[in-house]
């Protein structure tokens, strides 16, 4: 099976969170994914967030009724 990632912006709405939170969350290692350096000059990065680990986060805060 193939990964699936989105961007930080994309896992934000999804999750009803700000990106700093995002980012935040993929740091501790509550969220899974890569980081890539858009321009090393500026370094610049895009935070890369798998689909897979978003939809874990949500299924372990979503209580089992």
């Amino acid at each position: 099976m193939s990964k699936e990632y989105i961007t930080t912006g994309k896992a934000a709405k999804k999750l009803g969170q700000s990106e700093a939170k995002i980012r935040k969350l993929f740091k501790s290692g509550k969220l899974k994914g890569y980081v890539e350096t858009t321009n090393t000059r500026a370094d610049t990065k895009i935070f890369m967030i798998s689909v897979e680990s978003i939809d874990r986060y949500i299924a372990e805060r979503t209580p089992a009724w």
